[in-house]
């Protein structure tokens, strides 16, 4: 186990949030009209191709425009990168779709994505939900985010009395702007779900959206937190963080702070021996199951 998070050297530069209907629809209109019209331009160069030259020629328009859609949906948050996420999921179950090299840039919207900024986002949503008087009590808190995801991102503190927890904040205006993503992104990303070969996409968008209006609800969220803490109270090598109530509320979730390896540590082998890596492989098996199908939550 790390004691704590080193600086990632490769980490993108924290921005600020697009937050309005309009400049989030214009974003995601401009990335699928150029996503659109090159698909289109190689399609109209394939047939002048010979077999090698028509394998190199997609592999390197499907890189270039997932690492278009990468960027800009790691810039946007919301349901425009939650999407993403799906996608990179999906894409990684479908037995070599697409070349190994665009699964590992989709995939980085799993682990890798640009931070926003602490002082001129994060802050006011802390000050907002907790009040001058809570914030107080906190000894300190780390700018630089711990991770960052969809709809929220994480940051390391320390309470007065010694503690060391995580705050897990969520973006501000998120509802708004995950309606007007849904909306936005039904007509416009067409273009990359053919490339991947979806067709059917009515599951997928109610799926995402019912997903994603529940993980805004961070009191839910404490409330699953604490059943599971309560339900793996007695299993072996299990750790469930444990939920700080003074410092959560309805966008703010505080946590016990619990250090960890991330999955790319786990495959280095300097770091992480086999009988490890299968002893921690059996226990997150037996955990899953144990969710599923003897406590059914």
């Amino acid at each position: 186990m790390s004691d704590s998070p080193t600086k990632n050297q490769n980490q993108p530069e924290a921005g600020d949030l697009i937050a309005s209907a309009f400049g989030r629809a214009v974003q995601l209109g401009g990335l699928a009209t150029r996503m659109g019209a090159a698909l289109i331009g190689t399609r109209l160069r394939l047939p002048f191709a010979d077999e090698i030259a028509r394998g190199e020629l997609l592999k390197s328009i499907y890189i270039r425009e997932a690492e278009r859609l990468v960027d800009r949906l790691s810039n946007l948050k919301g349901a425009a990168m939650k999407f993403g996420q799906m996608l990179s999921v999906m894409e990684s179950g479908m037995s070599g779709a697409l070349p190994p090299e665009v699964s590992a840039i989709l995939a980085r919207l799993q682990k890798d994505a640009r931070p926003l900024a602490y002082d001129t986002t994060i802050a006011p949503v802390l000050a907002a939900e907790l009040g001058a008087a809570k914030l107080a009590q906190l000894a300190e808190i780390n700018p630089e985010a711990l991770a960052c995801a969809s709809i929220g991102q994480v940051h390391r503190a320390r309470t007065r009395d010694g503690r060391e927890i995580v705050l897990k904040i969520q973006y501000p205006d998120m509802p708004r702007i995950v309606r007007s993503d849904i909306k936005n992104l039904k007509v416009l990303v067409k273009p990359f779900t053919a490339l991947l070969g979806i067709r059917n996409m009515d599951a997928i968008w109610a799926e995402l959206e019912a997903r994603l209006y529940e993980e805004l609800d961070y009191i839910r969220e404490a409330e699953h937190l604490r059943e599971m803490g309560a339900l793996l109270a007695d299993a072996e090598g299990v750790i469930v963080p444990e939920v700080v109530p003074e410092y959560s509320t309805e966008r703010v979730l505080a946590m016990t702070y619990e250090p960890g390896l991330s999955g790319a540590a786990l495959d280095d082998e300097s770091r992480v021996d086999q009988a490890l890596r299968d002893r921690w492989g059996q226990t997150l098996a037996r955990t899953l199951l144990d969710s599923m199908f003897v406590h059914r939550f």
